[in-house]
């Protein structure tokens, strides 16, 4: 046995660990790292603290019926080169909990997944660097699905929900997503660190006077170079040309005829022959891609477990740089570190149901205390004192953590708590990250605090959220958790608040494709969406 003290032993030692600096220092990484959805950077050359944070952040719930969604614990690539800060990136996994119920399934990102986003970063990062060393030249096997930021102004949750979609799309055709710069989505870029390594997802400014081609010259379904008629459908390769520039319109007042996006023959021809494609939309169409024939197998290998393609979506692409992440990070070690249980609630009547509902506090309250989210008050103060004296240091802590533009339903469950002691002797502290009054979509301050409260959401151990809110699918999608929904209508005659079947968002204004050539798919994996009864829509089920 070699004796340490041998100094031919110790020059073998240190030759070792110097071939080991060198392996690292030339970016080769161990193989669980590459193999992670998500991992941690190395160094300091790039920074996204919330990355990391967010992960140890998130602790382990204390909700008996919580299922666990969480990826593996490492979660995004290792990226070296230009020095973009985002500690969020790191940050954001630390913060998490997990769930310690023995019979929660985990979620974690299938082998297939994080084989095609490392294939996906690698095309992104060539493809990217040609269109900005040459924006008009020759692209090679290059093509783009480009989203734009639908018509007026739209809420942070929809943009997020609508580039969710387009990246899982661009992941199935092997397109590179790029986000337009327009004036409704100015602020991505001062929201969200980059998402893949050694590039950018902006569309470079000298390309952006492609977008004046996206009208309806150039609208799959309406444009006449981009409709399909009987006599094509069995030989498209010689009797149809789709144009280099196609447009497509998902937004939620699309038409039948956008819908023929989901048709197999459309998806052949804009595979085969369109470059560019750019895409509007503000909803959360992932559900509709099952339509296509050709992506359903694929969809199943890389989202086993399908009510969680948002949730792995989400945590991979949207990471708030340090600013905002910042914001976020101070408000929960400041209010909700300290507490055994973080609840967050999500309160927001739907424009449907305004004036129906006079006092949504009061009856998320009722909804908290019946699924003993939150303890009851007590009314007798001397059993009250009788069990303070008996609990002591033992009390369980809770923080509630309300998102609301209206500052009252916050005033109203708070006063609950301050003027009455709990039940069972429980200490909850009910807060409150802002109060707008009205949403200013597009001015940063606004977005900042909006995207720091979805956070906030994220970091909950337990949900309840409005129907309908593209605000609360993103805090349910980055929680990973099924979150407890309040009423969908008036005299439904359903329980005050249910547990949500499934936490894929709602594909808000779904209609099956009238295709050209053949009947349409019949979807057997989705049902109408449980908190949005008053138009069509649908959402994946839980597998």
């Amino acid at each position: 046995m070699a004796s340490y003290s041998n100094p031919k032993s110790i020059a073998l030692i240190t030759t070792g660990l110097f071939f080991l600096y060198v392996l690292l220092s030339q970016n080769h990484f161990p193989d669980k790292i590459v193999e992670d959805l998500i991992v941690p950077e190395q160094g300091d050359a790039r920074q996204c603290r919330s990355r990391v944070e967010f992960q140890s952040y998130r602790r382990k719930s204390t909700d008996p019926s919580a299922e666990s969604y969480s990826p593996s614990p490492a979660l995004i690539v290792p990226e070296q080169g230009d020095a973009r800060q985002c500690r969020s990136r790191v940050e954001f996994q630390s913060y998490r909990r997990k769930s310690t119920d023995p019979s929660a399934e985990s979620y974690s990102p299938s082998p297939a997944l994080i084989h095609r986003l490392r294939r996906y970063e690698q095309i992104h990062a060539r493809c990217s660097r040609l269109i900005q060393d040459d924006p008009n030249g020759d692209h090679g096997d290059c093509q783009f699905v480009v989203w734009i930021a639908p018509f007026g102004s739209q809420g942070l949750g929809n943009k997020m929900l609508a580039i969710a979609s387009t990246f899982l799309y661009a992941l199935l055709t092997n397109r590179v997503l790029l986000i337009a710069r327009d004036s409704s989505a100015e602020n991505m870029d001062r929201l969200f660190c980059e998402p893949f390594p050694k590039s950018s997802w902006l569309l470079p400014r000298p390309l952006e006077i492609r977008l004046s081609t996206v009208n309806d010259s150039s609208r799959i379904g309406h444009a006449p170079d981009l409709k399909i008629t009987p006599q094509h459908c069995h030989d498209f390769a010689s009797s149809i040309k789709f144009p280099d520039v196609a447009y497509s319109y998902l937004s939620v007042d699309y038409t039948p005829d956008d819908r023929k996006f989901f048709c197999k023959e459309q998806q052949k021809l804009l595979q085969s022959q369109v470059t560019w494609l750019f895409l509007r939309s503000n909803v959360y169409f992932a559900p509709g891609l099952f339509l296509v024939e050709s992506f359903r197998s694929d969809l199943a290998k890389l989202f086993p477990q399908q009510q969680a393609i948002f949730h792995h979506l989400s945590r991979y692409l949207f990471h708030p740089i340090d600013p905002v992440w910042d914001r976020t990070a101070r408000f929960y070690d400041s209010y909700l570190a300290r507490a055994d249980r973080v609840v967050g609630i999500q309160m927001r009547v739907p424009p449907h149901l305004q004036g129906v509902r006079q006092n949504l506090a009061a009856e998320v309250f009722q909804c908290a205390v019946e699924t003993k989210i939150l303890p009851n008050i007590s009314k007798n103060n001397v059993e009250r004192i009788k069990l303070r004296s008996s609990i002591s240091s033992q009390q369980q802590q809770i923080a509630a953590v309300v998102t609301s533009l209206d500052e009252h339903h916050f005033d109203v469950l708070r006063e609950i708590y301050l003027n009455s002691s709990t039940a069972d002797g429980s200490i909850v502290r009910v807060e409150q990250p802002s109060h707008e009054g009205q949403q200013h979509t597009g001015f940063l301050d606004h977005d900042e605090k909006a995207l720091a409260e979805i956070y906030l959401l994220g970091l909950s151990d337990v949900l309840i959220t409005s129907p309908g809110s593209t605000f609360g699918y993103i805090g349910q999608g980055l929680a990973g958790l099924r979150p407890w929904l309040m009423w969908a209508g008036p005299g439904s005659g359903r329980d005050i608040c249910s547990k949500a079947r499934t936490m894929d968002p709602c594909f808000f204004s779904f209609g099956e494709s009238n295709c050209d050539c053949g009947e349409a798919v019949k979807l057997d994996n989705v049902e109408r969406c449980q908190d949005w009864p008053i138009a069509p829509g649908v959402q994946l089920k839980t597998t």
